[in-house]
């Protein structure tokens, strides 16, 4: 996750883009682990929840 954090920081500072707004970490966030979730059709789908990406999205 740092290193990650560090490479975005590199290529913001090279392509001349204001700081970060907000950096979101999901350190504990596995790809692995999908939860069961029921659609409204009556569908299943298994998804990974990842709370801090859906509060970007909506902010």
């Amino acid at each position: 996750m740092d290193r990650q954090l560090e490479d975005a920081q590199d290529t913001r500072t090279r392509l001349r883009w204001g700081p970060f707004l907000r950096v979101y970490r999901e350190n504990d966030t596995s790809a692995l682990k999908k939860h069961k979730v029921i659609r409204p059709d009556g569908s299943i789908d298994r998804i990974v929840l990842r709370p801090d990406f859906c509060q970007l999205l909506v902010t």
